[in-house]
């Protein structure tokens, strides 16, 4: 018998832990791949509060949005603008803290970066252009596939340049998108939304 949990934040936690143990096996495989059995991977100290704190600002996000009650008006406008307005929800408001914060996500992300990557004026022209693709990748209005979309992302992309050539790093995260577009052009993780 198969039990399927209704529970929107048990899913969403077995989806973070799946993608936990996907982003482990992974590193395990290329280190095994490359020779290096038993070797420890080295992580910048830059890079290691980077990854720890995006992760914590994609848990505060997805807490924010499925928890509170400003993140239920952000998911109601978001569906149906005008059913939204008609239960009383101020959408001038949710527009106004829905852009306050992404653009607080964005400042954070530049941010983080700064420290690994040089800092110029259109370094975050390509990260744009890949947090659009993965978003798509990972369905839209889906926190956990788009984070599930990036790593996928990623671990590809580094497999490629590792594999390949590190000049094809990019296009190779760009063809799998298209591929995955060309086969499900909702995304990955995209949810059936109910048409009434």
């Amino acid at each position: 018998m198969i039990k399927v949990d209704a529970d929107p934040s048990a899913r969403t936690l077995r989806q973070f832990a799946l993608t936990a143990d996907v982003v482990l096996i992974s590193l395990t495989a290329i280190a095994y791949l490359r020779g290096r059995t038993g070797a420890a991977i080295v992580v910048p100290i830059a890079l290691a509060v980077a990854i720890t704190l995006a992760a914590a600002l994609i848990a505060g996000s997805w807490l924010l949005i499925q928890k509170t009650k400003l993140g239920r008006a952000m998911r109601a406008t978001f569906q149906d603008r005008d059913t939204a307005a008609l239960m009383g929800v101020g959408i001038g408001r949710i527009h106004a803290a829905t852009f306050a914060f992404g653009s607080g996500l964005a400042a954070a992300a530049g941010a983080l970066l700064g420290p690994i990557f040089l800092v110029y004026p259109s370094m975050g022209d390509l990260a744009s252009l890949k947090a659009f693709s993965v978003v798509i990748l990972g369905g839209l209005g889906n926190l956990p596939g788009a984070t599930l979309g990036g790593l996928l992302l990623g671990i590809a992309e580094e497999l490629g340049a590792g594999y390949i050539s590190s000049g094809y790093r990019d296009a190779v995260g760009f063809v799998i998108i298209i591929l995955v577009l060309l086969v499900r052009p909702s995304g990955l993780f995209a949810r059936q939304e109910r048409i009434a």
